[in-house]
């Protein structure tokens, strides 16, 4: 808003009347940019040891210095475990689900998602969805035996307790193949490398890479209820930019319902573990977002405890 950062907190149904209390929190536009800076600084500096306290501490001081004093009192009061994130499309590269309200962090205190306002010329697609199959793809560029393995993994997961076809494809995929792949999912399970580039990002493929604009097309008259690209960096913590869509931005434009990625690397070991908590979640008929919360928390007590193969990090940076 034009006093600042404008910020309501909405409780169930006792606050479903006509009028939205909100507040302003005085703040310039580059004020969110230095809360948010040292967070990309963390997720990328290979950070051990040290790095989980110093991510405590730039969550609380996001959550003391974005939300006004009545919203932060209701977070810390509340008994709900689900919280649903309105956001500007001008504030979706900030790590909300890494706000620390002095005990915990969102992302691992509630069942946690996002919904955006954006500009856009065009209307945006209705989550709609005709195929049917259960599509998993890994290592589509041919190498990454890691994801490979994820592959294999996800699909006896999947072929053991889901409802549908699964439909397991390994490396190399060709772009025409994955974009024929992706088509007839109702659900997509994707690990392997996501490009980046000034004109937005893509899914490698083992002869190019398919943009996220192709990807968006072939989604327009049916997308997958969910996708969850288990890739670094899919996720960016870019801005909404409707010139050059990121992944996540063209997925959710195109009518995908649910999507889930992380921001930053993840090692291979901590991809596998978080998938496979979030899948068995999901199994057993958990909604999405509790499914992530259990995963999250899951990774970030095994990372605290295991080898040096994982890293503490990892459990916050899926979105």
């Amino acid at each position: 808003g034009p006093s600042g950062l404008r910020v309501g907190a909405r409780d169930g149904e006792a606050e479903r009347g006509t009028v939205k209390a909100y507040a302003d929190v005085p703040m310039e536009p580059g004020d969110i940019e230095r809360l948010a800076e040292p967070f990309a600084l963390l997720a990328h500096d290979g950070g051990q040891g040290a790095y989980v306290p110093e991510l405590v501490e730039k969550g609380r001081a996001l959550f003391e210095r974005t939300l006004p004093e009545r919203v932060r009192v209701r977070i810390r009061e509340t008994k709900r475990r689900t919280v649903r994130l309105h956001l500007e499309d001008t504030l979706v590269h900030v790590p909300w689900e890494l706000l620390h309200d002095g005990d915990e962090f969102f992302g691992r205190r509630f069942s946690l998602g996002r919904m955006v306002s954006a500009r856009s010329d065009a209307a945006v697609a209705p989550p709609s969805s005709t195929a049917t199959d259960l599509v998993v793809i890994a290592n589509p560029s041919g190498d990454l035996p890691h994801a490979e393995e994820e592959g294999r993994v996800v699909e006896r997961l999947l072929s053991s307790s889901a409802p549908g076809r699964v439909v397991h494809a390994s490396g190399p995929i060709s772009r025409a193949d994955l974009l024929a792949l992706v088509k007839r999912a109702r659900l997509l399970h994707f690990a392997g490398h996501v490009a980046r580039s000034d004109d937005g990002n893509g899914l490698v493929a083992s002869d190019g890479v398919v943009t996220a604009t192709e990807i968006a097309a072939v989604l327009s008259t049916s997308a997958p209820s969910l996708v969850f690209a288990n890739a670094c960096h899919a996720s960016t913590t870019d801005r909404w930019d409707p010139g050059a869509a990121s992944l996540a931005q063209a997925l959710l434009l195109a009518g995908v319902r649910h999507t889930l990625a992380p921001l930053w690397a993840v090692p291979d070991a901590d991809a596998l573990a978080f998938a496979l908590r979030f899948y068995e979640s999901a199994l057993a008929g958990v909604p999405f977002g509790e499914c992530a919360r259990r995963a999250r928390k899951a990774l970030a007590q095994s990372s605290s405890s295991s080898s040096s193969s994982s890293s503490p990090r990892s459990f916050a940076g899926y979105v």
